[in-house]
């Protein structure tokens, strides 16, 4: 039976749907779940209010089921979703606010299980109960911080004093969960400046991957190339990324900085050149560590610096595949000169790369 309503999840059929939904009220547990993840699954058909009373099941892995097909549902549900504010899904108050009541529930796991789902469905409505949950569970410190970001909300100075005791584990994760550093920064930035290298790597993967940096995002990405740690240099490097439609413009500031012209532009501010020129110095100092400089020449190739090609052409043997993908990815920033780099990642035995060059 277990197997069947597996298998009827996977249909597009509203009468599985309803079979499903028969066993809501199971005493079995295991089939209960099934039936909840099999209906979340299922693309036609709406499950509404339904899930409302297995929020409030006996049974722990059934009410995390339940928020957890909540969350599943998304926006694509119009009993869950039935009003629209702009370009936001609303979710809707009955649903909302069982999922709040969840905050307080006597489970541990039920209580992360809702605070994820308020996140992810932004259910602005419950900032003020999660701060309230903040203050009652403990243990939710990191979960609750990390969805007040995701929601974009301000973050209390005693909460965040709270992130930066002697344990880490929650600051990690709040690192981890930044998806947006608009909302975050004094998080990040502190954590950046950590003597622990853990939480300050981790902060400066979320400055280098962020599509939105500013003046002091970009500062700290400086130093941190400067630093001589090799495990920052390593994470600026390797996680650094712009928005295509800044490649070009990033690219120019870059040859000025390197042919040493300071525009106003670039001499006031810290931009996503800077970083890129920090890179660049790095690489041309002979006590940067192997991994470091190769890492380097495979992110400034991407950015058309015609040094990097060069030392791209001369380490060639020794590069990873992945490596010599990305630079023969890059090869048309490189022009005519390109054109020794372009043979050897045709003659190279790896499909992917001769492909890219193509």
């Amino acid at each position: 039976l277990y197997t069947v309503l597996r298998k009827l999840g996977e249909t597009r059929s509203a009468k599985s749907q309803k079979i499903l939904e028969s066993y809501f009220d199971h005493e079995n547990e295991d089939l209960v779940i099934a039936a909840v993840e099999g209906a979340a699954n299922v693309a036609v058909g709406s499950l509404g209010n339904k899930l409302i009373p297995l929020l409030e099941d006996k049974r722990w892995r059934v009410r995390v089921a339940a928020l957890e097909a909540i969350k599943e549902k998304g926006g694509s549900d119009p009993g869950l979703f039935g009003m629209i504010r702009g370009r936001e899904t609303v979710l809707a108050p009955a649903i909302a606010e069982a999922v709040m009541r969840c905050l307080d529930d006597s489970d541990e796991f039920v209580r992360h299980t809702a605070a994820v789902t308020l996140g992810e469905l932004k259910v602005f409505q419950a900032e003020q109960p999660l701060k309230n949950a903040y203050k009652k569970h403990e243990g939710m410190h990191g979960v609750i911080i990390g969805v007040l970001i995701k929601l974009a909300v301000s973050v209390p100075d005693e909460f965040i004093e709270d992130l930066f005791g002697p344990e880490t584990d929650d600051l990690l994760s709040v690192l981890d969960s930044i998806k947006r550093i608009s909302s975050s920064r004094p998080i990040v930035y502190r954590a950046a400046e950590s003597a622990d290298h853990d939480v300050s790597c981790s902060a400066l993967r979320v400055l280098a991957g962020s599509e939105k940096r500013n003046h002091s995002d970009n500062k700290l990405l400086v130093e941190a190339v400067k630093s001589g740690s090799i495990e920052k240099q390593l994470t600026v490097i390797q996680e650094f990324d712009l928005v295509s439609d800044k490649t070009v413009k990033v690219r120019k500031e870059l040859e000025q900085l390197q042919s040493g012209e300071t525009p106003d532009k670039i001499f006031s501010t810290t931009s996503d050149a800077d970083v890129l020129y920090a890179v660049s110095r790095l690489m041309e100092n002979p006590e940067t560590p192997e991994l470091a400089r190769n890492d380097g020449i495979v992110l400034l190739c991407r950015f058309g610096h015609a040094p990097a090609f060069r030392e791209a052409e001369k380490k060639w043997p020794d590069m990873t595949s992945s490596m010599k993908a990305t630079v023969a990815e890059s090869l048309s920033l490189y022009g005519t000169n390109a054109l020794r780099l372009f043979n050897l990642a045709l003659d190279d035995d790896n499909s992917k790369v001769w492909r890219e060059a193509l």
